[in-house]
């Protein structure tokens, strides 16, 4: 029942239906559906003797802590309830995950689930950006600027989702990481199995990519073609092939108007680290405050670690980082395993 509940959590995080039926919101079904499933892993806590061994499990709290400090520390302290409250939804994923999944078998559920998610958000914003349905809440249409200070050159219809995947940029991030769960069967799969099951979704994800404009997402998928494929042809190789992906990319238009200019954007960026940077100065031990960037800049940051610094400063960064250092330490670990060992196969995988 746990494992169950967890998946559903997840789908409704996904879906996040107090964006999509408002009315639905008053009765907090991310707050029942998660308290449910976290009741429910008592039981696989106990049978299957948990270890809580695992960093990550203590880490989250120092996180979700830094963010309550970095409000109180601005003079808001009810802002560390909404703080916690906000990033509890994303959190709370992270232990039904651990107390749930137990088995590979489990974790293949959850890879289809989170496939078969941007899948749908793919199928649903073609709909919206060719066809109109739903493109008033679907399709961010934005003004792009040639040069700073200079009038809207045109408009640019940008994919988004509801709920934290209302950003395009967010959105186009977590469509690439649906792309490494569908190239895990590969091996096992026969060609026309590989056709249907893993080359078609790819190119569906890919093209729910394209219709992000995201230029961030360009760059994700560089990294992702140069660590996919260094074990095979070298680092040198690797980056030869993510360039010229990038360049095959540029000329498929998949940033559209939006292009990778320092006298447009780029500039604006500059500027948005700068005043980033400032922040920092101004407090740097709790920082500005939990997603307060936007209300001290006129956008967010467009640096994924310049961001959380500026805003939860060093002691809820200490606990960010930590999260991220410690799975990719784990995860190479599990990855340099001895693959001809049975025992440890499955493991590995």
């Amino acid at each position: 029942m746990g494992f169950l509940l967890t998946v559903l959590y997840l789908v409704l995080s996904y879906l996040s239906p107090a964006d999509m039926i408002p009315w639905a919101a008053v009765y907090r079904p991310l707050v029942i559906i998660g308290g449910l499933a976290l009741i429910a892993s008592v039981p696989a806590l106990i049978a299957n003797q948990f270890s809580f061994r695992a960093w990550q499990i203590y880490l989250l709290p120092g996180l979700l802590a830094g963010m309550g400090m970095s409000r109180i520390w601005m003079g808001w302290i009810g802002g560390a309830y909404d703080a916690l409250f906000e990033f509890g939804f994303a959190g709370i994923v992270l232990y039904l995950v651990a107390f749930n999944t137990d088995s590979f078998q489990r974790f293949r559920v959850l890879f289809a689930v989170f496939v078969l998610l941007a899948l749908s958000i793919v199928a649903a914003g073609v709909t919206a950006y060719y066809f109109g349905f739903n493109s008033e809440n679907l399709i961010l249409k934005q003004n792009v600027y040639r040069f700073e200070g200079w009038g809207p050159v045109t408009v640019e219809p940008r994919l988004r989702w509801y709920g934290f995947l209302n950003d395009p940029n967010d959105l186009a991030q977590n469509f690439l990481l649906a792309i490494p769960f569908l190239l895990l069967p590969w091996l096992r799969l026969q060609a026309l199995s590989r056709f249907l099951l893993v080359v078609v979704p790819v190119l569906a994800i890919l093209f729910g990519v394209y219709l992000t404009r995201s230029r961030g997402a360009l760059i994700g998928m560089v990294a992702l073609v140069a660590f996919a494929f260094k074990d095979k042809l070298g680092y040198f190789g690797s980056v030869i092939l993510s360039g010229g992906a990038f360049v095959g990319m540029i000329a498929l238009n998949f940033a559209g108007a939006r292009g990778f200019s320092l006298a447009g954007s780029g500039r604006s960026r500059l500027d948005l680290w700068s005043d980033g940077l400032g922040m920092i100065k101004s407090s740097p031990l709790f920082g500005i405050g939990f997603n307060r960037f936007e209300y001290h800049a006129d956008q967010t940051a467009h640096n994924s670690f310049l961001l959380p610094l500026a805003e939860i400063g060093l002691f809820g960064y200490f606990f960010w980082l930590a999260v991220i250092v410690v799975t990719v330490i784990e995860l190479n670990t599990l990855s340099n395993l001895d693959p001809a060992d049975e025992s440890l196969r499955t493991l590995r995988r």
